[in-house]
């Protein structure tokens, strides 16, 4: 059962991935957008040609077959310049995601492949922004590029860009390889992790008992610490209660009935008023 739950709660780290789970459980699938040879883009001023793909390399454009490119999903060539210099931008192996908003997953995400060519000391990388876009799917529609850093930006309207549904074990595994998770996703993650492990403790406990009582009939009796889990639940719906109780009388400005009161007027607040009416004629 552990090596279940390990399993389960491992982050991906690897690259050449086409699928990834955010830590909202919406679930991406690029596969649709993966080209048999490349897709083709050029810069503003034209000054550049770039050959893009996802999940796998792109072909070799001509300008890049004379051995000195290794493979890469995303390869620039100089446009104007007879010398078409060649860079490869980005490898497979450095991969990372983000969602464009960590609360609406809507919105789209994004897919970074780093360890290009050298930039200086640093290697070139190159960030696809996949904006869903349900009815929209032309193929990636502008890049930038980004001189003094050697980044590259890429705005892809996609309906490949939407979340394709919802991951069984969501926040538990597959989430963002990249360090911007935000606080509440770590949050929500910790307590499916919790209540995920808790089920694979009793299912397990269960199985167990079973297996080495084989007489005992299913139900309560197999489950382990039966006693105490039944004692749990009746403290947390105590104390659910009076949780209750006091938002409730936060909102309304009540307090609650007076034990002492309802026994002895057990007609309420009628009967009261009318003992007191009686005592002040008394006096």
């Amino acid at each position: 059962v552990l090596t279940l739950v390990l399993l389960c709660v491992a982050p991906r780290t690897h690259g050449n991935a086409c699928e990834w789970t955010a830590p909202t459980g919406d679930k991406f699938d690029l596969s649709g957008l993966s080209h048999k040879d490349y897709w083709m883009i050029q810069d503003s001023q034209k000054n550049f040609r770039y050959y893009l793909n996802v999940c796998k390399n792109s072909k070799l454009p001509k300008e890049c077959v004379d051995g000195h490119v290794k493979p890469s999903p995303a390869l620039q060539v100089e446009a104007k310049s007879w010398k078409h210099v060649c860079k490869d931008l980005a490898s497979l192996d450095v991969q990372t995601f983000n969602l464009l908003d960590p609360k609406d997953a809507q919105k789209g995400f994004e897919m970074t492949y780093g360890g290009g060519d050298k930039c200086g000391s640093t290697p070139r990388e190159i960030r696809f922004h996949f904006i869903c876009s349900p009815h929209f799917d032309e193929g990636p529609l502008q890049i930038f590029e980004t001189t003094k850093s050697c980044h590259y930006n890429v705005t892809w309207a996609t309906k490949h860009g939407c979340p394709v549904g919802k991951s069984l074990f969501f926040g538990l595994g597959g989430g963002s390889t990249s360090s911007s998770s935000s606080s509440g996703g770590w949050i929500s993650s910790f307590f499916r992790f919790f209540f995920f492990g808790l089920f694979a403790y009793v299912l397990a406990g269960c199985a167990f008992l079973k297996y080495t009582n084989p007489d005992v009939p299913v139900g309560l009796g197999t489950c382990p610490n039966v006693e105490f889990w039944i004692s749990a639940l009746e403290m947390g719906m105590s104390f659910g209660a009076t949780a209750m109780q006091k938002v409730k009388e936060k909102v309304t400005g009540s307090a609650p009935p007076d034990p002492e009161f309802e026994d002895k007027y057990p007609m309420g607040k009628d009967q009261a008023d009318e003992d007191f009416e009686d005592d002040e004629e008394d006096l």
